[in-house]
């Protein structure tokens, strides 16, 4: 379950037919519809994954662009990024899942009541969410306890069995001894979707199951752009499904992404003051005029693409 700690750059993409809370649940799959969004070529930072901060004309960080998969393409370390991870003694992620927190997160994920999964769709998207979960090895008692945001964020992962990017730094840099940092805690990821209206989780979780040969396919395209280190291409991938006009949708965008970009930056600032540190977000986070990357600038650091 440690798959839904760092869930943005799929869980975007698939937030595209949101309905208002005073619509009713259909039962039935709604049409996948494009964004009129045109798409930018022209991103900002939107080339590259490991980018040198530095201030005052001194090296002072690395920012990482990561991705949650653990397909040993990615897993695998270049030489360039292992060189930067060792030379910090301080290591950031978004957030540190110790077994604390993993408890309390796993605990917001599931009914503690009377409620279930059931009680929110109907049963022919109960199965087919039942027969996608299994691949996930949850078993069906599980499943049928998850609340709706917690189903739709797994199957909006890829079913690895390995121990994802994020993790493998993260393992990393605790073997070298480098002192670790959350920039955020599971708690307000998990806030972010938890208190949605359960009418509202529901939809997304139709969304995905209904869609879900198009999530299948779409883990292959993310994993090569992530590859190429195309920023500008994830970029405009993850808006080419979203329905940018709806004011529910751009409320929940402004929540997962710009509201925790600035977030993070903020958080960032005392480790910056530490000279050596590296941070490793989610790539999603880094590219744009609200990305992380263009709020370090306007705070008065250089930011340079080294990979």
């Amino acid at each position: 379950m440690t798959k839904i700690n760092y869930l943005y750059i799929s869980l975007l993409f698939f937030i595209f037919s949101y309905v208002s809370a005073d619509e009713l649940i259909s039962p039935t799959c709604e049409p996948l519809q494009t964004s009129e969004v045109v798409k930018d070529n022209t991103v900002l930072h939107g080339d590259g994954l490991l980018w040198r901060v530095r201030q005052n004309g001194k090296d002072i960080a690395y920012l990482y662009g990561t991705i949650h998969v653990s397909d040993p393409v990615i897993t695998q370390l270049p030489e360039v990024v292992s060189l930067s991870l060792a030379s910090s003694k301080h290591f950031a992620m978004e957030a540190i899942p110790d077994a604390g927190a993993m408890l309390d997160f796993s605990k917001m994920m599931f009914f503690s009541g009377e409620e279930r999964l059931s009680d929110f769709v109907d049963e022919t998207i109960m199965e087919r969410t039942r027969n996608i979960l299994s691949q996930y090895m949850l078993s069906g008692d599980s499943i049928d306890m998850m609340k709706p945001w917690s189903a739709f964020l797994t199957m909006n992962y890829p079913p690895d069995s390995g121990l994802p990017l994020d993790l493998v730094l993260l393992s990393v840099a605790t073997e070298q001894g480098s002192q670790l940092y959350g920039l955020e805690t599971l708690q307000e990821q998990g806030e972010i979707f938890d208190k949605l209206p359960l009418e509202q989780q529901a939809r997304l979780l139709i969304d995905s199951v209904c869609h879900y040969n198009v999530i299948e396919k779409d883990f292959g395209v993310m994993k090569a752009l992530y590859l190429e280190r195309n920023l500008s291409g994830l970029y405009n991938h993850v808006y080419s499904y979203s329905t940018m006009g709806k004011p529910l949708y751009k409320k929940l965008m402004n929540r997962l992404i710009f509201q925790r970009n600035e977030k993070m930056v903020q958080r960032m600032k005392p480790l910056l003051e530490k000279i050596d540190a590296f941070i490793a977000v989610g790539a999603m986070h880094l590219p744009g005029e609200k990305g992380v990357l263009a709020l370090l600038e306007k705070q008065g650091y250089e930011v340079t693409a080294i990979y």
